[in-house]
C-alpha cells in the first residue's frame, strides 16, 4: 500500500534505489525551515562551531585532532552533549588544546545566537547524514559550512557556501578550516 517514498537527499534515493526498492516511486522532498525565524549575519566571527551530539560518528574526534594541528590559530567552540562529553574534555585537557570551549547543550535563541556569531560552522560526519539541519540552519543564520564529503552533505556545499573535506581525515579538515580562518 505505498504510494510513494520520500526521501531528502539524492544520496537516500539513490540508496534506496541501490536497495532494489521498486514498490513505489521515489520522490526527493528537501528538508526545510521556516526562514523568518531566522536573523542572518553575515560578518565573520571570531570562532569555529560545532553544534550537535558529542559522539564519534558526527566526527567529533577528528574535528578535536584538527584544532590541536591548528595550534591555536582559531578557537573552536562545541554546543552539544552526548557520551564522549568527558572523554573530550579529558582530551583537551592531557594535550593542552587551550582553543577549545565547551559550551553544553544549546537550543533556540542561544542556539542561534552562537551560529551567528561564529566564522563558520563544521560538520565532520563520519557517517551517512542525508540533509543534516546543522548545515542549513547555518545557511539560514548566514555562516559557510566546512562538511565531511559523506552522505547527503556534498550536495548542500559549493565553494560559494562551504568547503568538503574526507571524512575521518584530520589532516584535510586542518586544511580547510586553516584556508577560512583568515
Amino acid at each position: 500500500g505505498v504510494d510513494r517514498f520520500i526521501t531528502p537527499s539524492r544520496f537516500m534515493k539513490s540508496k534506496i534505489e541501490s536497495f532494489g526498492v521498486r514498490m513505489a516511486p521515489i520522490e526527493q522532498v528537501n528538508n526545510f525551515l521556516r526562514l523568518e525565524t531566522y536573523d542572518p549575519n553575515y560578518e565573520p566571527g571570531e570562532y569555529v562551531l560545532f553544534f550537535g551530539q558529542i559522539i564519534k560518528v558526527k566526527g567529533i574526534v577528528t574535528l578535536l585532532n584538527a584544532m590541536e594541528r591548528l595550534k591555536g590559530l582559531i578557537p573552536l567552540v562545541i554546543a552539544g552533549t552526548g557520551p564522549l562529553e568527558e572523554t573530550i574534555r579529558e582530551t583537551i585537557r592531557e594535550k593542552g588544546i587551550e582553543n577549545v570551549t565547551m559550551v553544553g547543550h544549546k537550543s533556540g535563541t542561544a542556539l542561534h545566537e552562537l551560529i551567528r556569531g561564529a566564522r563558520f560552522v563544521v560538520v565532520p560526519s563520519e557517517c551517512y547524514d542525508n540533509q543534516p539541519y546543522a548545515v542549513l540552519e547555518s545557511f539560514a543564520l548566514g555562516k559557510p559550512v566546512i562538511g565531511s564529503d559523506i552522505g547527503g552533505i556534498p550536495e548542500l556545499l559549493d565553494e560559494s557556501v562551504g568547503r568538503l573535506f574526507t571524512p575521518g581525515d584530520a589532516e584535510s579538515l586542518a586544511v580547510c578550516i586553516d584556508a577560512w580562518a583568515v
